[in-house]
């Protein structure tokens, strides 16, 4: 949330395959960063923009670190599911 009030919102039954009407579909568009997004950060020069380029790849390093656990829980919600 800004300081205007705004927010974001990341709809990871969507990111994960859950569309709506209850269908599958896998997200096939790249990560979307908008001008708003960036806007809020104070654009691409910006500290806050060097602080997310930073924790967004240590982020993915971590995911990649627990890869195995994450396989694991996806295979869990997998059984017995409607998807």
């Amino acid at each position: 949330i800004d300081l205007r009030g705004h927010l974001v919102h990341i709809d990871f039954g969507f990111a994960f395959g859950m569309a709506p009407g209850h269908e599958f579909s896998m997200e096939k568009a790249p990560f979307k960063l908008t001008k708003d997004y960036m806007d809020v950060m104070g654009g691409p020069d910006s500290d806050c923009f060097k602080e997310f380029q930073r924790l967004f790849v240590a982020g993915f390093e971590a995911a990649r670190a627990n890869s195995q656990i994450a396989l694991g829980l996806v295979e869990i919600m997998m059984f017995k599911s409607n998807y």
